[in-house]
């Protein structure tokens, strides 16, 4: 448990992105106005401090960190080796919310932050933008931004899920997080239990917190057709990954579904696969929600009730 108060905003970014940094400064100026020591970058450095020593205690005390993300920010040594990994750290470790900006188009997709939902769509890069259109966006930035710093940093909620099959998306459910079922340990849920009453996705998955370590696990399940296994791994994937990292959520529930399709259980499918192409649909992956929407049109529709006569 740390001991020091988290209550900062630290913003992470290229000195090649400087002007990016300044225009969000604006936006967030009713916000520092009214709380000075709300937002630190490194302009807080001064003359003959170690900027080093300043930079760890700034990260020390943020439970938001904003992170303006382009090739700059990507190429950035002592970014993508020390202030990345601290940060990212420190969100999976003491909750610290992490709101990544796509400034200039860049290969995210080959870094941790693939597993973190962008403060917005990251097709919206600000580079791209008419004047209009980035101040709409960076006014949403900033009351994103104003509304985690207000907040406590904690761990991952864990979120009952709802007892209901899933219904068709609504508006509402495209802006919730879905939640994460229930982990189930019962022996009609798990594999084959040794003397322990363990089952081995429970002794393999002990201790695991490595969300590409479960994934690797659940694909071996599902190679050797050991669905129980498999289910228990990938219900196990999407709670360690609720609620912040969305990008696994959905690849977790797209998993469960085709699991539960094996297992010739269809309407538990579909619910996971709905859910799934929510959560791929908000953060960017177009193309993987229109896969598991083709998924669910593949599934069978229930028969209608009979009416009464």
């Amino acid at each position: 448990m740390a001991n020091h108060v988290r209550d900062q905003v630290f913003i992470s970014y290229s000195h090649d992105d400087k002007k990016w940094l300044e225009l969000l400064l604006k936006h967030l100026s009713p916000l520092i106005r009214a709380k000075p020591n709300a937002i630190w970058w490194d302009g807080f450095i001064e003359a003959g401090q170690k900027w080093r020593e300043v930079i760890d205690k700034a990260l020390e005390t943020a439970n938001v960190a904003v992170l303006l993300v382009s090739p700059n920010f990507l190429s950035s040594e002592f970014i993508f080796k020390e202030e990345l990994p601290t940060i990212l750290d420190a969100a999976e470790g003491e909750g610290v919310r992490v709101l990544w900006c796509m400034v200039r188009k860049c290969w995210y997709e080959e870094t941790r932050l693939v597993d973190y939902q962008g403060a917005h769509d990251p097709k919206k890069a600000w580079n791209t933008l008419t004047e209009g259109e980035l101040d709409a966006l960076l006014v949403d930035v900033a009351k994103k931004i104003k509304k985690f710093q207000e907040s406590e940093p904690g761990p991952r909620a864990r979120v009952e899920p709802p007892r209901t099959p899933a219904a068709e998306p609504t508006a509402a459910a495209e802006t919730a997080t879905p939640a994460p079922p229930r982990r189930v340990t019962e022996a009609p849920q798990a594999g084959a239990r040794d003397e322990t009453g363990h089952s081995s996705a429970e002794r393999l998955l002990s201790g695991v917190n490595d969300l590409r370590v479960v994934d690797e696990i659940g694909n071996l399940f599902v190679l050797r057709n050991r669905w129980p296994d498999a289910e228990f791994t990938y219900d196990c994937m999407i709670e360690l990954a609720a609620p912040y990292k969305e990008r696994w959520m959905a690849q977790g529930y797209e998993k469960l579904g085709v699991v539960r399709q094996r297992q010739n259980r269809l309407i538990h499918a579909a619910e996971c696969w709905k859910l799934a192409q929510i959560l791929y649909r908000r953060v960017g992956e177009a193309e993987r929600a229109d896969a598991v929407r083709r998924r669910l049109q593949e599934i069978p529709a229930p028969p209608a009730a009979a009416s009464g006569g």
